[in-house]
């Protein structure tokens, strides 16, 4: 792949005096070493991975002069930071050196003045300082204690991305629990296919949601998941309409309270009080997507996510007091996680709760134009979806717009040519790429990296990314498989009802022994950066020549007749191999053999002759789950006979209707 143009170059601020720079500064002087550029700090980020973390966290904790004790011998004896760098012996601060606990550092580092900023469609906003926040976790976490939540107990939330979903996440964590949300888009299936394996001792829940104008009420599915859920002995309730939530014939011998209700009745100026947590205590239980069976428990600790997500959000992210965090995202996605820790370096985080493109597909933009948001974080299929309505940007440029965040899927070159079109080049484009399984990127830019055209422009700090080809060697401008070589502090600690290990090691380990295989196809580019094709596990190998799946939906999807597509190969699941492109296209076009035509010329040239289709077809919509990933593997599985809707959790579906067409479509390719 030829190297892409360069549409972003870092500033002389941002090259002596971003957060990043300051730091490199600030670890320069502490280690006696000079580093000359980001490739030198990062080669010490990852040899030096102990010194470099312990390091890191003196830094953060002092930044803001405020004296915290760090013992001295954690800077000379690395096997007290990281016991082993072997993944299955990896324990970091085993010891108990460290301790501390998420929502003491997230509500002790919130923006003084304006800590949460809530909006919803109708533009009704909510904003609380922090010692408002802090008053509505303290009365929360007194109600936890009351229903019985004690260090170690499980707490979930059936929550809208708003303030009461805030508060529950930091209640819970206050007082030693474990967290763990979804959106109420999920049906009640997939609610308890997630928390029914937590026996949670409380739920904070909403009634109902609204979404494109319209109101969704959520009451029946709650009422079937509070009954079900026999380990429960609280219940926080939010009302989205006027009418309370009718408790009464739910479960009679529940702790039942309406949130308002809870916050007007107690006016003390009590104070919170925190549980002190070992650093791989567990914080909170994020899920997979559960699109091919029962969703895998991913359990993260309060240690891991301090120092991943304040060393993301401050060097990388280049947030701090002033910056003003936005990322459209809901509870059951694991950025919504990482959006709140905004509060972790002092940002002001912007909740949002509704659609993206309600009143136009370009509101996001509008929002964040009339909030003045520092950094705007999006996915690729959203920015596709404006270009493709050649919505008008420059309208929403605005001096406080330093970066718009892009993940999900991969970030195509066009895109990056159309925002640089929209924006001036001083705006940062960061596609990055991570995961549910750590709760953060560990591929993205930072504040020293120009932005290249379809590249990511480097591994984070602290990250031992490599690809690895086919015999588990290291390679560069070369396709592989991504892998991560060394520890990171945000990996899970366990997966739930995970006893012996085994699942979690088949998940990441079962493939290069000792290594952490993350599932994604890529590329180390010569210049550092990183180009992504799709997930290995759907990559597509015609002739020997291996292609990821986002390649071909790159060139499909820039022609204008083309809402969305997915791409399946057959080979070894049916007798017939074909390369099988269903498309899902605009409203009152047809496909027609011009139209087949179009599309095979344009991925015979762009790609290759031997990634053109052996068949098109048209379908309605594309199945995705409530994240917007595109269902590849379920998609592909069902031409071995088994059903679409045996093979994916439907509740975890943004798009359920698009089942029956897509398996109708299936059925008749299996016979043609």
């Amino acid at each position: 792949m030829a190297e892409g143009y360069v549409y972003h170059r870092p500033s002389e601020f941002d090259l002596s005096s971003s957060n990043i720079a300051k730091f490199r500064d600030h670890l320069g002087e502490e280690v006696n070493r000079r580093f000359c550029s980001y490739d030198d700090l990062h080669e010490y980020s990852v040899t030096e991975l102990e010194s470099f973390w312990i390091h890191w966290w003196k830094y953060y904790l002092e930044y803001d002069d405020r004296t915290i004790e760090i013992p001295e011998a954690l800077f000379y004896d690395s096997n007290r930071v990281l016991s082993s760098r072997n993944f299955k012996d990896a324990k970091w601060f085993s010891k108990g050196d460290l301790k501390l606990n998420y929502a003491e550092i997230a509500l002790q580092r919130a923006n003084q003045d304006e800590a949460v900023v809530q909006i919803d469609e109708n533009g009704q906003r909510v904003s609380l300082s922090r010692k408002e926040l802090v008053h509505m976790v303290s009365v929360a976490s007194a109600f936890l204690k009351e229903a019985g939540v004690e260090e170690g107990d499980v707490v979930c939330g059936y929550v809208s991305n708003t303030i009461f979903a805030l508060v529950g996440l930091l209640a819970t964590a206050a007082i030693g629990g474990i967290w763990s949300s979804c959106s109420p888009e999920f049906g009640d299936k997939a609610v308890l296919d997630r928390f029914a394996q937590l026996s949670p001792k409380v739920l904070f829940a909403v009634d109902g949601y609204w979404y494109n104008n319209q109101y969704h009420y959520r009451g029946d599915e709650l009422s079937t998941v509070v009954a079900s859920l026999s380990s429960l002995q609280g219940l926080v309730v939010r009302s989205s309409q006027s009418e309370a939530f009718d408790k009464a014939h739910v479960r009679p011998d529940l702790k039942i309270v309406e949130f308002d209700y809870l916050l007007s009745e107690n006016n003390s100026t009590q104070e919170l009080e925190f549980v002190s947590r070992d650093f791989s205590d567990p914080l909170w239980v994020l899920f997979s997507s559960g699109t091919t069976g029962l969703p895998k428990g991913i359990v993260q600790s309060h240690g891991g996510i301090c120092f991943e997500h304040s060393k993301t959000l401050s060097l990388h992210l280049d947030l701090s007091k002033g910056s003003k965090f936005f990322w459209y995202t809901t509870t059951g996605w694991m950025m919504w996680n990482f959006l709140v820790s905004g509060l972790l370096v002092g940002a002001t985080v912007l909740l949002y709760d509704g659609s993206p493109t309600c009143g136009g597909v370009d509101h996001v933009f509008e929002l964040c134009k009339q909030e003045k948001v520092t950094f705007l974080g999006t996915s690729a299929p959203y920015l596709a979806a404006c270009k493709r309505s050649e919505v008008d940007l420059r309208q929403y440029r605005y001096d406080e717009l330093s970066s718009i965040g892009s993940t999900g899927a991969p970030l195509t070159g066009d895109i990056y040519k159309w925002i640089y079109e929209q924006f001036p080049p001083s705006l940062s484009l960061v596609s990055a790429s991570g995961g549910t399984d750590l709760c953060t990127a560990f591929l993205a830019s930072s504040p020293l990296h120009g932005i290249r055209e379809g590249e990511l422009s480097c591994a984070t700090l602290g990250a031992d990314v490599a690809v690895l080809n086919a015999s588990g060697e290291k390679v560069i401008d070369e396709l592989g498989e991504l892998v991560i070589l060394s520890p990171m502090p945000s990996m899970p600690i366990y997966f739930w009802d995970d006893a012996d290990g085994s699942r979690l090691h088949d998940s990441y380990f079962s493939t290069f022994e000792g290594i952490w295989r993350h599932g994604d196809w890529a590329e180390k580019r010569s210049d550092g950066g990183y180009v992504l094709f799709g997930r290995s596990d759907a990559t597509l190998n015609r002739g020997g020549v291996r292609m990821g799946t986002a390649e071909l939906y790159a060139v499909i999807e820039t022609l204008p007749c083309v809402v969305d597509s997915l791409v399946v190969d057959t080979s070894g699941i049916t007798e017939t191999e074909r390369l099988i492109a269903f498309v899902q296209l605009s409203p009152g076009r047809n496909l027609d053999k011009t139209l087949v035509d179009e599309i095979n010329a344009a991925i015979r040239t762009s790609l290759s002759p031997r990634y053109v289709p052996n068949v098109i077809v048209a379908v309605p919509a594309i199945p995705k789950t409530i994240n917007g990933k595109k269902m590849e593997v379920p998609v592909r599985r069902a031409f071995s006979g088994q059903s679409l809707q045996e093979l994916v959790s439907i509740g975890s579906m943004s798009n359920p209707e698009s089942l029956e067409p897509m398996q109708t479509a299936i059925e008749r390719l299996n016979h043609s």
